[in-house]
């Protein structure tokens, strides 16, 4: 059963193809591969980043981290917050919420955990 799959960061600016051009940190890695893989299994995968070249890499639209605020897409069976817990401040229309929080500490990790699915 197809899922729509959305992946929220910040940090270095990276696309889908970043990998395969030049070193990028880890957590960007492991986001951009996981995506990929998501991607494999028939879902709708999206990842909002600072985005240097929007567009589709290896089925996975890469978009601006502005349109995280305002896309029309923002309906998603399931939304993966990396490490910045601000973006759960917004209103929230998803099934399942997710904060992969492992390289950053976070100041409101507590209130963050309130809008994460265990």
């Amino acid at each position: 059963m197809k899922k729509t799959i959305a992946f929220v960061t910040s940090g270095l600016k990276f696309n889908g193809n970043t990998i395969y051009e030049k070193a990028l940190g880890g957590s960007e890695s492991a986001m951009v591969y996981i995506a990929k893989e998501m991607a494999k299994l028939n879902n709708e995968v999206t990842v909002y980043c600072e985005c240097d070249k929007p567009g589709e890499y290896d089925g996975v639209d890469y978009r601006s981290l502005d349109l995280y605020r305002q896309d029309e897409k923002s309906q998603f069976d399931t939304l993966v917050v990396s490490r910045f817990t601000d973006y759960f401040a917004l209103p929230l229309d998803t099934k399942m919420n997710i904060l992969w929080c492992h390289d950053i500490d976070s100041s409101n990790f507590k209130e963050a955990l309130g809008v994460a699915d265990n």
